[in-house]
């Protein structure tokens, strides 16, 4: 089965890779020309951080060391989640979604 998601942020890399270990065929659009949603250097504004204390802003199944970290160190991590679980490679960056439709069929 085909599946889309729209946006690149972390629910977005989340969502995709627990479809991705389910068997589905996963495509995620982002506008941004960067995996992290706000986090990516498109999305958000000079000074953004990260309000959470150490361990807090992070996956289960990605530990990281992330301690009030600033928006390019979330950013990458939040790319290597992606890239470790096989997401990357099925996003589409720079890919604005204006309109979403039900496709007839099967799924």
């Amino acid at each position: 089965m085909r599946a889309c998601v729209v946006g690149a942020g972390p629910g977005g890399i989340v969502t995709a890779k627990v479809l991705l270990e389910n068997g589905f065929d996963v495509t995620v659009f982002d506008k941004y020309q960067q995996v992290g949603g706000i986090w990516s250097a498109a999305g958000c504004y000079d000074g953004l951080a990260n309000q959470s204390a150490l361990r807090v802003f992070e996956f289960a199944d990605l530990p990281n060391r992330l301690h009030f970290a600033g928006a390019v160190d979330t950013q990458r991590y939040l790319e290597k989640y992606a890239e470790t679980f096989g997401v990357l490679d099925r996003v589409r960056l720079g890919t604005e979604v204006i309109s979403i439709r039900p496709v007839e069929g099967p799924g």
